[in-house]
């Protein structure tokens, strides 16, 4: 296992202090799909959620659902427009199918505008995805391995994942590390 990924799992109060940031604006729009413009939810606030919240979305965003926040259910996100790919991983054995909706979507139907952004997962963990990492063939915010939910104690229900096995230059430490499962807070900065 690479060596920042050990790092990443020991999860060292340094790197829990370090704030990562990310510029949003201008996030790309995907071509081949009618976008978020043209998704119904992407009008007007937020429906409520009607289950246990799993992921939270703060800080500077124009939708909300929430006093300052959008929190979805596990319905609300499998409810959204869903892209998927198989890849491979370091931290599971063979090629799995991985189901969600594109990270780079899921902050522009929030409006998510500003500076940075912070992902943190249930123990604390931060992580820093840049711009450039928001494209079609990026990450997405994955609900689904190989058609079942994930549970907690295997990485779900919330995981950000890369594509790893259809481009080469997202197989490094550095990807790796951007990799955050358990994922439960998004925070964009202005």
């Amino acid at each position: 296992m690479p060596a920042l990924v050990l790092f990443r799992r020991r999860r060292s109060l340094a790197a829990l202090a370090a704030l990562v940031f990310v510029a949003l604006a201008g996030v790309p729009s995907v071509p081949g799909r009618a976008g978020v413009a043209a998704w119904p939810e992407a009008e007007g606030p937020l429906p409520a959620p009607a289950d246990r919240v799993v992921l939270t979305v703060r800080g500077n965003i124009a939708r909300t659902n929430a006093p300052g926040e959008a929190r979805f259910d596990l319905a609300m996100l499998e409810a959204l427009p869903r892209t998927g790919f198989s890849t491979s991983t370091v931290w599971t054995d063979g090629v799995a199918h991985y189901e969600g909706v594109l990270l780079a979507d899921l902050l522009a139907l929030v409006g998510a505008a500003g500076s940075a952004v912070n992902a943190i997962a249930i123990d604390g963990y931060m992580v820093q995805i840049p711009t450039h990492d928001l494209q079609p063939d990026g990450p997405i915010l994955a609900f689904l391995r190989d058609g079942a939910r994930m549970p907690v104690r295997d990485r779900g229900p919330l995981w950000v994942i890369y594509p790893y096995d259809a481009n080469p230059a997202y197989r490094n430490d550095t990807t790796y590390a951007r990799s955050i499962w358990q994922l439960i807070l998004i925070e964009v900065e202005g």
